[in-house]
């Protein structure tokens, strides 16, 4: 199991990355999240930040919830550059609940994969990330987690990172 260190630099070049290539694009993201996560009341909204330095075009929307989940939908334009959602290990199964469903609904909507695919291999991950979590304890590692990621072919890459306090999800565009 890698450590922490090494699921927080492979998150933060996700997160930098900035490639676009058969992802779909930020419009259509935004209409099919909140569609297919219609139950979840999903919004994007723009945040008030103020910041310096950041000339690279990206855009930021914070994605609301009812159930809380926290999140950022990161675009160029209309090119998708990656998906976040986050909550908090001590959430309850509604709230997991929920969480898997805006999952599923990001990984049908940027990767125009079938909900049944998008759910298959969102359980295989999860289950995946909750092994190396539970092994990491274990262990006793310094730096507590579980990292799971996954080639989505030319559309990007899907990675899931678990750690005793918090629960991620990540979408990337391709190069």
């Amino acid at each position: 199991m890698r450590s922490t260190v090494k699921f927080a630099a492979l998150a933060f070049s996700l997160l930098a990355f900035g490639g676009t290539a058969e992802a779909a694009g930020c419009a259509a993201v935004i209409k099919g999240v909140a569609a297919s996560a219609a139950g979840l009341k999903v919004e994007f909204i723009r945040p008030v930040v103020v910041s310096r330095g950041q000339g690279d075009g990206t855009d930021v929307l914070d994605i609301v919830t009812e159930p809380k989940i926290d999140g950022q939908l990161r675009c160029r334009g209309d090119k998708f550059v990656s998906f976040t959602a986050r909550i908090p290990a001590s959430g309850g199964s509604e709230l997991r609940d929920a969480f898997f469903r805006l999952q599923q609904a990001a990984v049908v909507s940027v990767l125009q994969w079938p909900a049944a695919k998008a759910s298959r291999t969102l359980l295989g991950m999860t289950a995946e990330a909750a092994d190396y979590l539970r092994a990491s304890i274990e262990r006793g590692d310094v730096e507590v987690a579980g990292k799971v990621e996954e080639h989505a072919g030319s559309a990007g890459d899907i990675g899931l990172f678990w750690t005793r306090s918090e629960r991620e999800f990540i979408l990337v565009a391709a190069e």
